[in-house]
């Protein structure tokens, strides 16, 4: 597994105009943004606007700063050993996206703040390619060039999907997603489900999975009603009191000159491949998994 941290199942959504100069986006009242609202985004109607958890605001700020970083990027490969059906595969991942709707999102601007747009239908982000028989080098190559590509958050996907076929008996699945849409935790709940979702399918039974409880968004609009109300208040006269006599940043001599631009990097990087379990005698029972 390569991990990059400092970032479900991908889409394929029609190219939107990106901004080509990234600005610091001015810093309102991160509070003013509650509840579901039209998408700003020329997309279809079927797409619904809500507001981003902390978390997302903080990392679309990073991104912000630093559009081209893999900083939040999560990288996940397992190892396969038994035949596969590509196409049912492709199959079981849609079933995710349309099961997930943090599978269908982007994020974007309005008004200077970030807002996390749902979309009503997308593909999912599949490719399959034959590998053949290559070293282990040229395997972490190629798994090192997909954690390194970057994520357009406007447009998406923001994740990606890939199967590496060595032979019919032996693949390399590949899970390259945005830190805004997923965590570790999540991943591991969306490969099981991938796998339930799989034997499903292969077993010819119609009945999906039941939809999660609850919804990454209902928290990010949660979050958002509480910090605009008076606890909100509350906690942000906390920390102004906290953080009133902070001192002033030390003017310290460096070793070299300093750039004036951002400079991020991957904190952690882990690079393993993992042996998946099989996704061919799994039990097709129940996941309660939210997204």
């Amino acid at each position: 597994m390569s991990e990059r941290r400092s970032g479900s199942i991908g889409l394929a959504l029609p190219d939107e105009e990106r901004a080509t100069e990234a600005a610091p986006p001015s810093r309102k009242d991160a509070r003013a943004v509650s509840g579901e609202r039209t998408a700003p985004c020329s997309c279809s109607a079927s797409c619904q606007t809500f507001p981003v958890s902390e978390n997302q605001r903080s990392i679309w700020l990073h991104h912000r700063l630093d559009p081209g970083t893999v900083a939040n990027n999560v990288t996940c490969a397992f190892r396969l050993h038994e035949p596969l059906d590509p196409e049912r595969l492709r199959q079981a991942l849609q079933g995710l996206v349309q099961r997930h709707p943090m599978l269908r999102t982007t994020l974007h601007e309005v008004e200077g703040e970030p807002v996390q747009v749902v979309h009503g239908e997308a593909r999912a982000a599949f490719s399959v390619e034959s590998l053949g028989e290559c070293t282990d080098e040229a395997l972490q190559e190629r798994l090192s060039a997909e954690s390194f590509r970057p994520f357009d958050i406007e447009s998406g996907p923001l994740a990606r999907f890939c199967l590496l076929s060595e032979s019919e008996t032996s693949h390399v699945f590949i899970l390259s997603m945005h830190h805004l849409v997923t965590d570790l935790w999540s991943i591991s709940l969306l490969v099981h489900e991938l796998s339930l979702q799989y034997a499903r399918d292969r077993a010819g039974l119609a009945k999906p999975i039941p939809p999660p409880r609850k919804l990454y968004t209902d928290h990010g609009r949660s979050q958002a009603e509480v910090l605009s109300g008076p606890e909100g208040e509350r906690l942000l006269g906390y920390w102004r009191e906290q953080l009133g006599e902070a001192p002033a940043p030390p003017n310290l001599p460096t070793d070299r000159p300093r750039s004036g631009g951002v400079r991020s990097r991957p904190c952690r990087t882990t690079k393993m491949l993992l042996d998946a379990p099989s996704v061919t005698r799994s039990s097709p029972s129940t996941s309660t998994a939210s997204s």
